[in-house]
């Protein structure tokens, strides 16, 4: 993978496969316009595999981060009008990481948050038109597996809006992505799109 597919991935010949398993249980109530469906959750990730940037040049390779158990519970609520409609999910997580390494075991992984809540608006159809934008918020992570206080980074926030129109069988939409352009501060993380 020298010069490959960046220009500056180097190859790891030693990676391990990573492996995972999930468990789920649900359930769903819906009544006239309202739906409401919830989730709790286990997970578990055996030799995650993640891109690392050496140091602070543009070389990159990829590594097996330790593996971790993660469990949650998921909630949506959503109303679906004649002229409108609204989505609203949050949900709440925590994941520890299983490491003989003592500085990290038990420790929350990289980019992890605690919970996250998305709200989405829409309005139409009007004459085939449909307008919407909503919002995805997601609490502190750390952007080490050491769990540092200098690793912490704040909540936060994206904004998007979109529009569409259908006639015919004929679908035209665009979408704003990420109003508030945020990046990630960190160099061994890949960069999250700016505003689009």
């Amino acid at each position: 993978e020298w010069m490959g597919g960046n220009g500056y991935t180097l190859t790891t010949p030693s990676l391990a496969v990573e492996r995972s398993s999930a468990h789920e249980a649900g359930a769903r109530i819906q009544a006239q316009a309202w739906t409401a469906a919830t989730t709790v959750w286990w997970s578990r990730y055996d030799d995650p595999i993640e891109a690392y940037q050496v140091g602070s040049s543009p070389l990159v390779y990829h590594r097996n981060a330790p593996g971790y158990d993660a469990l949650g519970a998921d909630l949506r609520l959503d109303w679906c009008g004649d002229l409108a409609g609204a989505s609203l999910s949050g949900g709440l997580q925590e994941a520890a990481i299983d490491d003989p390494n003592p500085s990290l075991d038990k420790n929350r992984p990289r980019r992890f948050p605690n919970w996250k809540a998305d709200l989405q608006l829409s309005a139409g159809p009007w004459r085939g038109f449909r307008l919407g934008g909503g919002g995805q918020v997601q609490g502190p992570s750390f952007a080490s597996e050491l769990n540092r206080p200098a690793d912490e980074r704040p909540a936060r926030v994206f904004l998007d809006t979109w529009a569409r129109w259908s006639a015919r069988g004929f679908t035209a939409s665009a979408t704003a992505r990420n109003l508030l352009d945020q990046h990630p501060e960190d160099l061994e993380d890949i960069p999250l799109a700016g505003r689009q």
